[in-house]
This record gives C-alpha cells, structure tokens and sequence, in this order.
C-alpha cells in the first residue's frame, strides 16, 4: 500500500479527531457547574478522592453509552474491523478523554472551556503521527522529535490504523503502510497498555486539579491574593487619573462629557 493509496490512514486520523472532541466535550459537563459546590462543601470535609470516584463512576455508564452509539454509527464507513476490538478501542479512547475534560473546567468557564478543549485537541492532533508522520516528527528538532510520546492520540491512531490494516492483509503489502506511519504489528498490545496508562495519568492529574481548588489549598490562597493584588493594583491606576483630572487648574474649561468621567474616577476612587 503506497501513502496515495492509503485510504485508511485519513479514515484513522479523522476518527481520532472525532472521538476525541466527543469525549473531551462531554467531559466538561461532569464537573463544569460543580467546582462552585465542591468549594462550599470542602468547608465541612467533603473528602475530594470520595467525590472524584463517585462522579467518575457514573460517567463511566455514560461512556459506555456514548461508545456503544459512536462504534455503530462508524458501521456507515465499512470498517473491516471487528465490532468488539473497534468498540474497545473508542470506549478507552473516551476514558481518557474525560478526565481532560474535568481539568479544563475545574479553571474555565464553560464557554470558554470549550475553545480550550478544541486547542488541546488541535496540539494533540498536531503531534499524533497524523501529518507529519512519527518518522518525520522524529527528524525535527530535539525538543519536538519526542513529542509523539506524550501525546495519547499516537496509540488511538496505532491501534485503529493497525487493527483495520490487519484485516486487509491479503490485498495490501502492510510493511510499506506500517514503514511510512512508524508503526509495528508487534506493538498492538504495547499501544493497549500505553493508552491505560494516559487513562490512570489523566485522572490523577484531574482530581489534583480539582484538590487544587479547596479553600485551604496553597493554590486556591494565590489565586485569592493575585485577585486582591490585582485590585490594589486597579485602584491605585483610578486613583492617579482621578488626581490627573484633580490638577486641570480651570474645572469650567472641562466638557460635560469629561466632567460625567471625573464624577465617576472620583466615586471610584473613594471606595
């Protein structure tokens, strides 16, 4: 199978990019309107851990849910996949697109939440082996040739690309198609246990962001003191406009326009 004829490659990539976008997505609504709720409660010992598992747990049921939708609407494409194998693979890759979702709206609004799921799709997307390929990210520079590593979206594209290239054995030569993506039949189960261990990182690093929000956190103590920094710093900028305005020697020679701005620098600066 030469790259202008691989039609699975497009079909794997554009896969990802959907199923991912769902997950991350739906991930925002767990915790999303919650955050303000979890702070209050954490004031009479609400234990974080007890509260992430229990709200993780019953997303589970909607994850199964979701897969069991996405896999049979992918039927439409044809794929030469086994149901089952193809089933795991979009419910893994949900598992660990949750836990993304919970992070980005433990610091976001959710308007706002959902550009920044869209940009961290992007980046993952970018650095997946979709294009430039893992040979060709590899031959960047140093910072960037590991970058394929850290990025989940590398294993989902493996798995799905190399599950349905396993099926067309017989009609295409896969050792061109495996050479050119970067990809080895021997590292299936390799990509298996790598996705489990982004599933197992994501939520640690969720439930740390949300401990991170208690009113007694280290975290939630700068967050309140860079505010009323930024405050002082606002107040003193409207006190020296009021004192600029204060120096104008002839008051009368000031617009009713700009007399409306000092009555206002004035309140403000009094408070």
């Amino acid at each position: 199978m030469l790259p202008q004829s691989d039609t699975i490659a497009p079909y794997s990539s554009f896969l990802v990019l959907a199923i991912a976008l769902i997950s991350i997505m739906r991930g925002l609504r767990v915790f999303g309107f919650e955050i303000e709720n979890f702070k209050r409660e954490s004031h009479v010992g609400l234990n974080s851990w007890m509260y992430f598992l229990s709200k993780d747990l019953i997303s589970i049921f909607v994850i199964a849910v979701i897969s069991f939708s996405t896999t049979f609407g992918m039927l439409s494409a044809l794929p030469h996949t086994n149901f089952f194998i193809l089933y795991a693979i979009v419910f893994l890759t949900i598992m660990a697109g949750f836990p993304i979702g919970y992070t980005l709206s433990f610091f976001f609004d959710p308007q706002i939440a959902q550009l920044a799921a869209a940009l961290v799709v992007v980046v993952f997307y970018s650095f997946g082996g979709n294009n430039p390929t893992i040979p060709e990210i590899e031959k960047l520079s140093p910072v960037l040739a590991y970058s394929h590593v850290i990025t989940y979206f590398r294993y989902i594209r493996g798995l799905i690309y190399m599950e349905e290239l396993i099926t067309r054995r017989e009609d295409n030569d896969i050792a061109s198609a495996l050479k050119v993506n970067g990809y080895e039949i021997e590292a299936i189960s390799f990509y298996f246990y790598a996705l489990f261990f982004w599933i197992v990182v994501f939520r640690y690093m969720a439930v740390y962001c949300m401990w991170a929000w208690k009113p007694r956190s280290l975290f939630s103590k700068i967050n309140f003191l860079s505010r009323r920094l930024r405050a002082a710093a606002l107040k003193k900028i409207i006190r020296k406009i009021y004192r600029g305005f204060c120096c104008i020697e002839d008051f009368s020679t000031v617009s009713k326009a700009n007399r409306k701005d000092v009555c206002k620098f004035e309140a403000s600066a009094k408070r």
